[in-house]
């Protein structure tokens, strides 16, 4: 059993992992082997032809039965392995490892290697897949590095909806998911017409529960999970109020779109300018800004109560009462908003929430 607490730190510190799902195509791989010294997990054919194409300084390791695995989460483990060069460690895919888990464990439990392949599992033999499976994951979570946990999905209905969901992995919170955050979807967005990967794709899918973590990514993998890890510090340092030049911290790409609101709880950011003994927290959204904000509700008939209504909610309004309108949205979360109008994906959801806020203030 371990054990650790501030005065005596872990001896192996949990590095950042993320949980990173899309359709097949959309730059799954490419961005997460994207920079820096990665070891590879691999067990997707299509992905092993290209991973030295997409990074020459990688190192792919493919295991091919449960001894392999085996093998492997005992190296993850060694005391010596961060001191090996790598910058992290990538899966690709945890679906292709619990499709092939399945004659595997067949093979390693009969001792037979002639097992027959293909044929129908019983129920009672699927058990021992999520515990390989997750035996791997945790190995990774503990070896030191950060990492981050490729798994392909699926699209499906549900009404006229269409999703994208993590394929096989259900929505139990036991389920892969539930263990890894943050929670990414990589798609080709057709507007910036690139690749990216988005913390807030749908409402049905696991939120990313940091503050600091941009909607929209576009930089390298590496830079991603010194964000995720160390983003919080950078968020929380002071603005400088004097003419001195300011200490040079790590920002994040320029490519990034906006913050997730911060939390009610989060301490507020002194504004430059201010116009008053008593300056606001956060400085309001300017006129053009409102005008931009007014037309996407006219556009697309959005109440406008519903929709202050959501923004109060989420922490995006600067009020001192309870009276507030377009002009107390916070500047801050401008980008963040235009967002949610300018993309179809995001603008559908959105505009369904808004309507139920709508209907049963109403109702």
């Amino acid at each position: 059993m371990r054990t650790f607490s501030s005065s005596k730190p872990p001896t192996r510190k949990t590095r950042a992992s993320v949980f990173c799902h899309g359709l097949s195509g959309t730059g799954k791989t490419t961005r997460a082997l994207e920079g820096g010294i990665p070891l590879v997990i691999c067990l997707e054919p299509k992905a092993e032809s290209l991973i030295l194409k997409l990074n020459p300084n990688a190192v792919c390791v493919v295991p091919e039965n449960c001894n392999d695995l085996l093998s492997l989460m005992k190296q993850l483990t060694d005391p010596g392995f961060v001191d090996k060069g790598f910058t992290r460690i990538v899966l690709d895919s945890y679906t292709e490892l619990t499709q092939s888990l399945a004659n595997w464990i067949l093979v390693h439990h009969s001792g037979n290697p002639n097992v027959e392949f293909g044929r129908r599992i019983d129920i009672d033999e699927y058990q021992p897949i999520g515990g390989w499976a997750m035996g791997l994951v945790k190995a990774i979570q503990r070896s030191g590095l950060p990492s981050i946990i490729i798994c392909r999905s699926e699209s499906k209905e549900f009404g006229r909806i269409q999703r994208i969901i993590p394929a096989g992995l259900g929505s139990s919170a036991k389920n892969l998911s539930a263990q890894l955050l943050p929670t990414v979807e990589a798609r080709f967005d057709d507007e910036m017409r690139q690749y990216i990967w988005d913390s807030r794709p749908d409402e049905y899918s696991q939120r990313v529960g940091l503050s600091w973590v941009p909607q929209v990514w576009t930089g390298t993998a590496d830079d991603f999970l010194d964000l995720v890890e160390n983003g919080e510090q950078i968020q929380k340092e002071p603005e400088a109020q004097t003419e001195k030049p300011r200490r040079k911290r790590k920002e994040p790409e320029p490519t990034l779109t906006t913050q997730e609101p911060a939390p009610p709880s989060q301490e507020p950011i002194t504004s430059q300018e201010e116009t008053s003994e008593k300056a606001p927290h956060y400085i309001c959204v300017s006129h053009e800004q409102r005008e931009v904000i007014r037309d996407y509700l006219r556009l697309f008939k959005i109440d406008t109560i519903a929709f202050l209504t959501w923004a109060n909610s989420k922490g995006l309004i600067e009020a001192d009462g309870h009276e507030y309108g377009i002009e107390n949205l916070r500047s801050d979360q401008y980008e963040y908003l235009v967002s949610l109008f300018k993309h179809e994906r995001s603008r559908l959801q959105f505009i369904q929430h808004l309507n139920f806020i709508a209907n049963k203030k109403t109702a």
